[in-house]
């Protein structure tokens, strides 16, 4: 029942998808991508439970401006989820924007500097979650492609996604942030990695992985 109930969420992804690259393809030149994609991605996260809320302001933190486009929620620090256009690179600065922060580096110090512990980011066809993470030298997070998830027919891609970020698993806000799903797996997983200290970036990635692999031992939804 569980697996058929998620079968059906999956094909109702993918009737987003296909408008999503129709839209796309009929953009002007010049034309942003970043509308249409907030769309798709808005939609796509309902299906996990996701209510957004749009950030009108930018956030100001240690001097700094950080203009994180929508949060999980009305809570100031609910988890924050950044949403670009689908030509910009998640890795690489847009030099049309006045914070000159790519996205990831933009979400990832953030969740440094701010009280919110988890957060996603995304271009519409790469999806990544990210944590706090600020003793890092290199980049550590959990990439989902997508595009190859629903152009490939990817499902069991698709329920690892869905149980890993499915809205319940994220906390309300910065005050329950410990106490969330995802944080009592990512801790577990790094007592089971052992001690991570000079291969931090090593320990994480594993950690991530080992809790994906957690909620799909449990079978949870």
């Amino acid at each position: 029942e569980m697996t058929s109930a998620l079968a059906a969420l999956f094909n109702e992804a993918r009737t987003l998808w296909s408008p999503f690259l129709q839209r796309r393809e009929r953009l002007r030149e010049g034309e942003s991508d970043t509308p249409i994609t907030r769309r798709w991605i808005a939609e796509l996260l309902e299906l996990l439970d996701y209510s957004l809320t749009l950030n009108r302001t930018a956030y100001q933190l240690g001097g700094s401006s950080f203009f994180v486009s929508h949060r999980a929620g009305d809570a100031e620090f609910a988890p924050p989820v950044h949403i670009v256009g689908a030509s910009q690179d998640l890795d690489r600065s847009d030099p049309r924007v006045e914070q000159r922060r790519a996205p990831h580096t933009l979400l990832q110090e953030f969740l440094n500097r701010s009280d919110a512990l988890w957060g996603i980011v995304t271009n519409g066809l790469t999806l990544r979650l990210l944590r706090d993470s600020a003793r890092l030298r290199k980049l550590a997070y959990l990439e989902f492609d997508l595009q190859a998830i629903f152009e490939g027919q990817q499902f069991d891609a698709f329920v690892l996604l869905y149980r890993l970020l499915h809205r319940s698993r994220l906390p309300e806000s910065d005050a329950d942030a410990h106490q969330c799903l995802l944080e009592q797996y990512y801790q577990h997983a790094l007592e089971q990695g052992g001690r991570v200290r000079e291969k931090l970036r090593d320990g994480v990635e594993r950690a991530l992985t080992l809790l994906a692999n957690g909620f799909l031992g449990q079978g949870e939804w």
